[in-house]
């Protein structure tokens, strides 16, 4: 099997031959590189860091996900929605108690974001192609908008491999801005046929706006800014070309509601089939990017990475992290400090074959008689869609409790 370096070089070979003219494109030279890039794929995909990074989308912006920005996606949303509402019922007042041209009227967009009509601001089914994630409207102008926005082959942004999910969060996030921001102009130009209370209305309501815009910029900081940004975005590039242009490949590790590529799907068309997108260059950027990375431990795991794969439970202490049986357990314990403490303790005392007791998490603090028995339960409820939860038994001694596990069975990365 060829090597990921042996890989960079050819697809480095074949990007410097091609060029944009469709009928010079090296199609076949590309397909070869496509068949035997994905085969390697195969080995990369089973390293932890690797999944991690690829599925860091899955695991941090769409439903069910318990993390910074989840919520403050939900936030934006129920602002919007709110924000929406109160527009529109305002200057329904407005419009019916003066006369304010058609032309402003705010009424049929503000209540169609009252009525919250996206699906979810950061769709899991985005991640191998773009979704509409709009419902149907009524209104040609915001459907010209959804289509030119949502339409990788009409949207620059949009177009390029990788982190869709991320890229059509913020292309949604940005139309019902752009639609709110263009309602409260309508506002301030009817406003000038109003009494003057409706001035301090709109003053506030352009506070609202802008308010909402700076979580905005935050969310969007989280996904497009930070030094993993360009890895994870490679990572989810590689990943994308390995499950539309491999016939077996190995799905159990990512989970996309709903969705699969099949061949000649979007990737296909982009990488294959229209070279003049320069999809080709962009993969070629993401496998140097991937390789420089991951080149040392594709085919041969490095002791860290082994570790996870053969040894039962592994806990990291910084960042804090469990993997059971291969899997990262998706919980963020930064936010969780006393239930990550019980689990971090609990696993080095099971490398002694130890229990632990209130002392290991409380010190000398005075604690409730049940303070620390109510620990152990929120700890198994957090893991309670894991076996791990399981091996969590009472110890020897009353009121302690421990890993039903052997010391082989632990491996602790500090």
């Amino acid at each position: 099997m060829a090597s990921l370096k042996t890989l960079q070089n050819r697809l480095h070979s074949i990007v410097a031959e091609a060029d944009d003219k469709r009928e010079r494109f090296p199609k076949a030279a590309v397909n070869a590189w496509l068949h035997d890039f994905v085969l390697e794929m195969d080995e990369l995909c089973r390293l932890p860091s690797f999944q991690t990074y690829a599925k860091w989308p899955l695991n941090k912006l769409v439903k069910g996900c318990k993390t910074p920005e989840r919520r403050l996606i939900r936030k934006i949303a129920s602002d919007f929605r709110r924000f929406g509402a109160r527009l529109h019922r305002k200057f329904t007042k407005l419009t019916n108690d003066y006369d304010v041209p058609v032309h402003l009227l705010p009424a049929d967009t503000t209540k169609l974001i009252a009525e919250r009509f996206w699906k979810d601001l950061a769709n899991p089914a985005d991640y191998f192609r773009p979704q509409r994630g709009f419902t149907l409207t009524k209104l040609p102008s915001v459907e010209k908008r959804i289509m030119a926005g949502m339409n990788v082959f009409a949207n620059p942004f949009l177009r390029p491999i990788g982190d869709y999910i991320s890229r059509t969060l913020k292309v949604r996030i940005e139309l019902i801005k752009e639609l709110l921001k263009e309602e409260v102009r309508n506002a301030r130009e009817a406003i000038g046929i109003a009494p003057r209370g409706w001035a301090s209305i709109l003053m506030t309501y352009q506070s609202e706006i802008e308010d909402i815009e700076i979580d905005c910029n935050t969310l969007l900081a989280m996904c497009f800014m930070g030094e993993e940004y360009a890895l994870r975005n490679a990572c989810i590039a590689v990943t994308q070309t390995y499950f539309e242009f491999h016939q077996k490949p190995r799905t159990g590790w990512l989970s996309v509601p709903g969705y699969f590529p099949r061949r000649g799907g979007i990737l296909g068309q982009l990488l294959v089939d229209r070279p003049e997108f320069g999809t080709l260059d962009e993969l070629c950027d993401a496998v140097n990017i991937v390789t420089d990375h991951f080149g040392g431990t594709s085919g041969r795991h490095t002791e860290y990475e082994r570790k996870i794969e053969t040894i039962p439970l592994v806990v990291r202490e910084d960042p804090p992290m469990l993997y059971w049986g291969g899997n990262r357990i998706n919980i963020a314990w930064e936010t969780k400090r006393l239930r990550w403490k019980f689990m971090w303790e609990l696993a080095m005392a099971a490398t002694s074959g130890r229990s632990i007791s209130e002392r290991d998490i409380y010190g000398d603090d005075e604690v409730g008689d049940t303070t620390f028995s109510q620990l152990k339960h929120r700890v198994a409820k957090l893991l309670n869609r894991s076996t791990l939860q399981e091996k969590i038994v009472s110890g020897s001694e009353p009121d302690t409790y421990r890993l039903d596990l052997s010391p082989s069975e632990i491996f602790i990365i500090r």
